[in-house]
């Protein structure tokens, strides 16, 4: 409200519509009496004021504590992916290491079948050798009799 309720002047403009002069006098007194716990446009400006400063501080605090949680999080994932990337790593060089010792396995497991199927060549050559001759000697004894 801007100024105070002046009571007298209410009081003579009820007098002059034809109201007597104590119930003008109490309606002015009342009016003035209710008006006494009415906010003012200052008292309304102080309280956005402080409400605004309130919810800036509200508002600065919680950006705060996001930018706090936020940096907490990345360090926790920062963790987690660098004890991965060591389980990964690790578990990459066992890998390695059993397809090499599977590498050598096989390489060894082909040159003993290399070397066996080399002596059944040689066999299978002596026993087609040996064939041979007994069926040159059959031939012989069946055309000439024994030697």
């Amino acid at each position: 409200m801007s100024g105070a309720f002046d009571t007298l002047a209410a009081a003579q403009k009820l007098k002059e519509s034809g109201l007597e002069s104590k119930p003008a006098e109490a309606i002015a007194e009342t009016i003035r009496d209710s008006q006494d716990n009415l906010a003012t446009k200052a008292d309304l400006d102080a309280l956005e004021r402080s409400l605004t400063a309130r919810m800036d501080a509200q508002g600065q605090s919680l950006t705060a504590r996001m930018d706090a949680l936020e940096q907490s999080l990345n360090a926790r994932m920062d963790a987690q992916g660098q004890s991965l990337n060591a389980k990964l790593d690790a578990h990459a060089q066992s890998t390695k290491a059993d397809l090499n010792a599977l590498e050598q396995s096989t390489k060894a497991d082909f040159r003993e079948l290399k070397t066996e199927l080399l002596w059944i060549k040689r066999i299978g050559g002596a026993i087609v050798a040996v064939g041979m001759a007994l069926l040159a000697l059959a031939v012989r004894v069946a055309f000439f009799g024994l030697p």
